[in-house]
């Protein structure tokens, strides 16, 4: 028994010590997997490490296996596989990526992408499947047109090493983004290394939560720490809920999400767009930044061209800085805005009428009673100093009364104006013209006088208020 116990100690210490070798071994390969999937830098490195790694380890495991053969006499089938299989068991999450990697270490895979210059070269359209080797196709265009400024982003992919690659040259040449179309996946992670960032209208960002090559809680926790990283300063719980191990894979976030994380510019006030660099900058870029704010989509089908004006005035004024720009391009709106009242229906009024009582409130409650007045008149500059809540439903008011069927005005008989002094009183019937005075020459009631008026409007039965405000209004 002893001689039996001698003999077989060795084997056994030998067998332990080959089973930690196996483990150990394919967590180094896992890693050089997860390392190769989202690694920036060394991710080629890494792949090729992998794939030498993998021959090796399987040549380890035989080699266990014939060791194992005198310990397990009775059961040669089992001394033979158990090594192979769980090495295989272990190496299961790398190996479900296994054409990623390998291609990821060839780095000669040819381009999925597609690159088209337009914007009289200013700006690179990418478009099609991200590939292995794209990253090395745009940095050279990138060194060959030095006149770009942005890139036009509509792609799909997968590949996160690619990806921030794509994103350090974009960084380093400092271009800005915009989404174009579907940015599915990794194109998510280009999209983020412009500044400034631009969704265009009927894009969308859709994040991605790539699988990790590992089934080691060790391997996944660094991938989820990469995923962070390579996110950059977005925001904690924004950087989670990408990452939620949910159905479906990819995350669609509202434009308020990405307002709210900073993915995409929050403007100062809810018409401001993000005007295009300076040196050169053609109409169609203005036009397309337009585009890019729902409320002026909304006033060019209710005003054909108004795109255009507005392009123009911009490219114009854009010279003064961008906030002189955004204040004219503001006013063009204003005056818009006034025959949207001139042709609103009655109940869409009634609504414009809330606003101006919550708006007056918020300037009288700030103690800013010049910008009541200022209100009433029209002026782009009082606008800018309401909450943001209140500045966001004025757009929202416009959007809807674009989108309605306009109303001729008609002109107030004796009998209606006879109504509505007998209904509110002479003094105040006769102030209602002073109500609202954008676009005439009369001088807007006080903060006190017009809050007044707005709330003995608001008391008064539907019909009645209907005819007030067409004296309001309808001029």
């Amino acid at each position: 028994m002893s001689a039996v116990s001698a003999g077989t100690t060795p084997l056994t210490r030998l067998a332990l010590l080959g089973l930690l070798g196996l483990l150990l071994g394919s967590q180094l390969a896992e890693g050089f997997a997860s390392w190769a999937l989202v690694g920036r830098d060394g991710s080629r490195a890494a792949a090729w490490a992998w794939c030498l790694s993998l021959p090796l380890l399987m040549l380890a495991a035989l080699l266990l296996s014939w060791r194992l053969r005198r310990m397990l006499q009775g059961a040669m089938h089992l001394a033979l596989l158990l090594p192979p299989l769980l090495l295989l068991g272990l190496l299961a999450g790398s190996l479900t990526q296994a054409g990623a990697i390998w291609a990821e270490a060839r780095g000669d895979a040819g381009s999925g992408l597609q690159f088209r210059s337009v914007d009289e070269g200013r700006t690179l359209a990418l478009r099609g499947q991200l590939a292995v080797g794209d990253s090395q196709r745009l940095q050279a265009l990138l060194a060959a047109q030095p006149a770009l400024v942005r890139l036009d982003l509509a792609f799909a992919g997968s590949s996160w090493a690619e990806a921030r690659r794509m994103a350090g040259l974009i960084q380093s040449r400092k271009l800005a983004t915009r989404a174009g179309g579907a940015c599915d996946g990794s194109c998510t992670l280009v999209f983020l290394g412009g500044t400034p960032r631009q969704l265009l209208p009927g894009a969308e960002l859709a994040f991605q939560r790539p699988t990790a090559p590992s089934l080691s809680p060790l391997w996944r926790h660094w991938m989820r720490g990469q995923q962070v990283a390579a996110y950059g300063a977005l925001p904690a719980d924004f950087i989670a809920r990408a990452q939620l191990p949910t159905a479906p894979q990819f995350w669609r976030p509202l434009r308020t999400d990405l307002e709210a994380a900073g993915v995409i510019e929050r403007p100062a006030y809810g018409l401001d767009v993000v005007l295009p660099p300076l040196g050169g900058a053609l109409v169609a870029e203005y036009q397309a930044a337009l585009r890019a704010q729902p409320t002026w989509l909304a006033l060019e089908r209710r005003f054909p061209g108004l795109l255009d004006e507005a392009a123009a005035l911009l490219q114009a004024r854009h010279g003064a800085g961008a906030g002189a720009a955004a204040r004219a391009a503001q006013e063009l709106v204003l005056e818009r805005q006034q025959q949207l009242l001139l042709q609103a229906s009655g109940e869409t009024r009634q609504l414009y009428l809330g606003w101006m009582a919550d708006a007056l409130g918020a300037l009288h409650e700030g103690g800013d009673s010049a910008a009541c007045s200022a209100l009433l008149a029209g002026d782009a500059a009082a606008r800018r100093r309401l909450p943001a809540e209140l500045a966001a439903r004025e757009l929202l008011w416009m959007e809807e009364a674009s989108a309605e069927t306009p109303q001729a005005p008609r002109p107030l008989k004796p009998l209606e104006r006879e109504v509505i002094r007998r209904t509110l009183g002479h003094q105040p019937s006769q102030l209602l013209e002073r109500l609202w005075t954008a676009g005439s020459r009369q001088s807007p009631l006080d903060c006190a006088s017009a809050r007044r008026l707005v709330a003995q409007l608001q008391e008064l039965p539907g019909p009645q208020r209907r005819l007030a405000l067409r004296k309001v209004f309808e001029r």
